[in-house]
């Protein structure tokens, strides 16, 4: 086990290590291939959802068995097999799927309005028993990197 890591907040990642400090919050969001009327997650039942291979977005997604869930490798694939018909939709978060769109260069009238399934955030873990002194270091780096604006430059590189 590392020393600390990064991972989405949540009870399982609580019970493998301390939560240092949470440092971006992000939105899981879905594209849609235009013209489906997919705009809620009720509207997925029945459809082929691109998601990155292992991913957890949300339990009333993964947990519902009529939605279809086709294994993709990354949100840039996933945006590619979109547009050619291979899938009626993609989830991903916020940042990896607006920079992935924006790399692809696809019309984006391929696809309908993306919509919003959840909001979470990411945050810096420690493992277990780490020294409180190395903890505090980190969470002070951490406050000086936000208070400086430096995390806030690299994301809005990917928006």
């Amino acid at each position: 086990m590392p020393i600390w890591w990064w991972g989405v907040e949540g009870a399982e990642l609580d019970t493998l290590g301390e939560r240092v400090v949470p440092f971006h919050t992000f939105r899981s969001v879905v594209i849609p291939r235009a013209g489906l009327g997919i705009d809620r997650i009720e509207s997925l039942r029945g459809r082929h959802l691109g998601m990155a291979r292992g991913a957890f977005y949300d339990e009333r997604i993964n947990n519902d068995d009529s939605i279809i869930k086709d294994a993709i490798a990354d949100p840039f694939q996933g945006v590619r097999m979109l547009s050619f018909g291979r899938l009626d939709a993609v989830i991903s978060s916020d940042y990896l799927l607006h920079y992935a769109l924006r790399q692809s260069g696809l019309d984006r009238k391929q696809f309908d309005p993306i919509f919003t399934i959840n909001e979470r955030r990411y945050a810096m873990y420690a493992r277990k028993g780490l020294d409180p002194v190395l903890i505090r270091q980190l969470q002070h780096a951490m406050a000086l990197l936000q208070r400086k604006g430096e995390l806030e430059r690299i994301l809005v590189r990917y928006q």
